[in-house]
This record gives C-alpha cells, sequence and structure tokens, in this order.
C-alpha cells in the first residue's frame, strides 16, 4: 500500500480531510505534498489542513478541519450542540466554535476558538468522527450565550431527550465553577431549580402551559403525569403531558406532527375515553391554541378545577353494584383495570362486553346529569368572560 492509499483511508474516516502530519506519517514527504496541492488534487482549508479534491463540503467537515487545525482542542459551543443535537441553539452564523487550550495562535479562518484553562480529557468525546466537547460540557459553555428563559428550555429538553444527566452536569459545573466565568451563575440556578423529583417538560407546549398556568394563578400541573390506570411498565403510552391529580383534570398539548397520524388519532381517542372512563377530565390543546388565544386556553382549565364534580360523581359509581369491571371479569385485550368504576352505567354481559346496567343500578344518574348540564353552563360563561365566543357545546 502507497502513501496515496494510506491517506485515501485516513480522509475517508474524517470527511474527506487529512492534515499535513497525517499525510507525512501515511509516507508522504513535504516535496510530494506540496505537489499534490499545486496541481489541485488536495484543496488548502488551513495552514496543516487539505481535503481531498471533490470531497462533499459540509459544516462537518469544517469542524473536522478546525480540530485538526488546532491540536488537543474539541468542537465546543454552538458547534458542539449541532452535533449533539441540541435544540435552542443560536444560529451559528456562518462559524464552526472549537475550544481549545491556551496558547498564542488565536486564528483560524471562518473559526470562532474559545480559550480555555480548563478542559479536561474527560470533558472532550468523539462523535461521528469528530472530537467534541461532551453535552454536559457544551450545556454549561452555552450559558454564556443564550438569556435564562432560553437555556433553562434547553436544559429540559436534553434531560427530556435523554441526551445529558443532571449528575453528570452536576460533577462538570463543579470542576469548571469559579467566580468570573461567563453563564456559571445562570448554571447554578438552572441546576439548582431541578433538584429532586423535577421532571422536564417533553416539549414546547408544556413549556409554554406550564407558564401560562404560572401567570393566571392556576395550581402548579404535574408534568408527564403517569395515568393511575395505565400498567406502570416505563413506556410514554403510560403518560399524559399535564395533569392536576388532585381535581382529576388532564391536559394533552398536541402538535400536528406528533398528532397527525391516523394512528395517533386512534389512541388520542381511546385514552381520552380511558380517562373519562376513570372520572377524570381530559381536556386539549394544540399550539396555535396556545400561541393566539391564551386567554380562552386558561379559561377552560380554570373552569374545570372550580366547578369538576366528576371526582366525587366517580367515588360514588365505583363501588356500586352493576357499574364497571369486576376484578375478575374484564375482557382480554380491552386495557380496562380491574375494579375500575366506569361511571357509565355500565356492566357485563356473559360475553365480558359491557352492557347497560338495570335501571334500579342508575338512580345516581339523574344526580350526574344536572351536575354535567350545570358544569357545561359554567365552563360556556368562563370562556364568554375571557373575550371570545365560546365554541363549547352541548353534545
Amino acid at each position: 500500500m502507497n502513501g496515496d492509499q494510506r491517506v485515501s483511508i485516513i480522509a475517508a474516516s474524517q470527511l474527506g480531510v487529512v492534515s499535513l502530519e497525517q499525510a507525512r506519517r501515511a509516507g508522504l514527504t513535504n516535496r510530494q505534498i506540496t505537489h499534490r496541492i499545486e496541481c489541485g488534487r488536495w484543496v488548502r482549508l488551513h495552514r496543516h489542513v487539505v481535503a481531498i479534491a471533490g470531497s462533499p463540503n459540509s459544516w462537518r467537515r469544517d469542524a473536522v478541519a478546525a480540530v485538526l487545525a488546532s491540536p488537543g482542542a474539541g468542537t465546543s459551543h454552538v458547534t458542539a450542540g449541532r452535533i449533539h443535537r441540541f435544540t435552542y441553539l443560536p444560529p451559528p452564523k456562518g462559524h464552526i466554535h472549537i475550544l481549545r487550550p491556551h496558547s498564542h495562535n488565536h486564528r483560524l479562518e471562518g473559526v470562532v476558538i474559545h480559550q480555555t484553562r480548563l478542559l479536561p480529557a474527560e470533558h472532550l468525546t468523539v462523535v461521528d468522527g469528530i472530537a467534541v466537547t461532551t453535552p454536559e460540557r457544551t450545556t454549561i459553555d452555552l450559558a454564556a450565550m443564550l438569556g435564562a428563559a432560553r437555556f433553562g428550555r434547553l436544559v429540559d429538553d436534553q434531560l427530556a431527550a435523554g441526551r445529558i444527566d443532571l449528575l453528570a452536569l452536576e460533577q462538570a459545573f463543579a470542576v469548571l465553577a469559579r467566580r468570573g466565568r461567563p453563564g456559571i451563575q445562570l448554571v447554578a440556578k438552572v441546576i439548582s431549580e431541578r433538584q429532586g423529583n423535577y421532571v422536564p417538560p417533553a416539549s414546547e407546549l408544556e413549556a409554554r402551559f406550564a407558564t401560562l398556568c404560572a401567570s393566571a394563578g392556576l395550581p402548579e400541573p404535574v408534568r408527564q403525569l403517569r395515568l393511575p390506570w395505565a400498567p406502570d411498565d416505563g413506556e410514554r403510552s403510560g403518560r399524559v403531558d399535564v395533569g392536576f391529580e388532585p381535581q382529576r383534570v388532564i391536559v394533552e398539548l398536541d402538535s400536528w406532527r406528533h398528532h397527525s397520524s391516523m394512528a395517533a388519532f386512534e389512541q388520542d381517542r381511546r385514552r381520552d375515553q380511558l380517562a373519562t372512563a376513570a372520572g377524570w377530565d381530559p381536556l386539549r390543546f394544540t399550539w396555535r391554541q396556545l400561541n393566539n388565544d391564551p386567554a380562552r386556553v386558561l379559561a377552560l382549565p380554570a373552569a374545570v378545577l372550580e366547578t369538576s364534580p366528576t371526582a366525587d360523581v366517580a367515588l360514588r359509581l365505583q363501588n356500586r353494584p352493576g357499574v364497571g369491571w369486576p376484578a375478575s371479569g374484564a375482557r382480554a385485550g380491552v386495557g380496562w383495570p380491574a375494579g375500575l368504576g366506569l361511571g357509565l352505567g355500565l356492566g357485563l354481559g356473559r360475553s365480558g362486553w359491557p352492557v347497560r346496567a338495570r335501571r334500579s343500578d342508575r338512580s345516581d344518574r339523574s344526580v350526574s346529569a344536572t351536575q354535567s348540564r350545570r358544569r357545561w353552563r359554567e365552563l360556556d360563561g368562563h370562556c364568554r368572560r375571557a373575550g371570545s365566543r365560546s365554541s363549547v357545546h352541548r353534545r
């Protein structure tokens, strides 16, 4: 195998980029290297870094070249965030960001160089062949470039996606924490607010809804609430976006991206049916509603939290004979847990499917119907007072 073949193998693993030092180690002389650059077979990217002619030009290739041009460095800040697939990043503005120990060379074309005295080996990793700061170090470095709200949202998103770990973030913070470091106070504040049983919002919709609730003085909702009737198997399907547990109200925040398919549509209907059958009130809002009509969005949960009789009705009906699913009679595959009170005046026939209960077992239905009508009137009044015409109709 000759020198050119060895260089080609190296370049293939580095998006078409090699350093001149790597070319020399592959067996090429300085004269051969100069000849390949002058005849156009290699394209110079930095003083000591070239790209094989014809290799695809991309920001990732530029990132590899910047790291090769600065030994001991790793991509960082916005560039590292893009490699780790972070959200809520500031715009890259066409630059590659790298982090390296202090040195005298401060310039690389198209590269923003951040220098530090604290760059331990455990703060660097390799992703897709690119040397990059770890997700936790990247998060801390980004604090100096983002406002408090956006940085908190970035941290929540990465925690929810599993890209960063809170304990590892605290450990990286302990290494870097010192007075005067840009953004370090913001990092300390964000970490302190996410202790204990903190559950990060899984989407921007959840974060926005929680903010609206706090601004309106509503009770703090439980994010990613585990459904009491769902099996505790750790799956996302057993959780709802937001819940007010004492009042038995759940709120689902639906984006078109995740709820536009037929399968998602059917699953959403089934979850609402299970919630209603268990005595909970399901509410659904969209991104457009949260942004264009927040007053109306807040009016509905506020009205339900104040007026909902559902919990009392469910408690009365849960243990009534002829109502709900008995402990041993639930039909396989239906999904109703044992002993769940449906609150719908239904019992089980011989086949195991629900049937209407006898009239003598439905003496409380007139009470719940009266409460239901009163509740819809109050909901409609709340919406009208919120400043828009109600679209809530009795069906």
